[in-house]
């Protein structure tokens, strides 16, 4: 069986690409959080970003 993960990078990519008003400084801190962190604790900080986006 192949693996089903996603990758951070992956998701930051589609991200990208898909979304046009979102802020890309947060996609930039993602990417090289996750150099550093567990990729589950940067999607769960990620996911935080963009809640506190939808608030304003």
């Amino acid at each position: 069986m192949g693996d089903k993960t996603i990758s951070i990078f992956t998701l930051i990519d589609t991200l990208k690409s898909t979304v046009y008003d979102l802020d890309i400084a947060i996609l930039e801190e993602a990417s090289r959080c996750s150099r550093e962190i567990n990729q589950s604790q940067v999607g769960a900080w990620l996911l935080s970003q963009f809640q506190q986006q939808d608030d304003y």
